[in-house]
């Protein structure tokens, strides 16, 4: 029983700490341009070799690089997007699609942690 609340407790607090981490970027951000410079050979999945891009971005005239998992085939080399960066860290960036994405898991998350308890408490 205790075991199941600790472990409902920590996936809750886990969800909350990403949520305020995301957050922290949301309020403090700046739009900024980024740049597929090139793709980065990742371990092959069934399908083969997987790519990811490594994605430029220049803030204060300092250049980023930075990785951001994709399922997406449209980054090439030469790709632009915008990404958000946080104004006072800007190596801390996200793009709008991953910070939609980790809405939904942090939702998923506590909701993960709550059904733990409950059984842990209730079973």
């Amino acid at each position: 029983m205790i075991i199941g609340i600790l472990l409902g407790i920590t996936v809750i607090a886990m969800a909350i700490w990403s949520y305020f981490n995301r957050l922290d970027i949301i309020k403090n951000k700046i739009e900024v341009v980024a740049k597929v410079i090139r793709l980065e050979k990742s371990c092959g999945g069934e399908c083969g070799t997987d790519y990811i891009p490594v994605f430029q971005y220049c803030v204060d005239g300092i250049k980023y690089k930075k990785t951001y998992s994709t399922s997406s085939y449209k980054h090439i080399v030469g790709f632009t997007t915008t990404v958000y960066c946080h104004k006072n860290k800007p190596q801390k960036s996200v793009q709008l699609d991953q910070i939609k994405k980790g809405i939904v898991l942090n939702v998923i998350s506590l909701m993960f942690g709550i059904l733990l308890i409950c059984l842990a408490i209730f079973f």
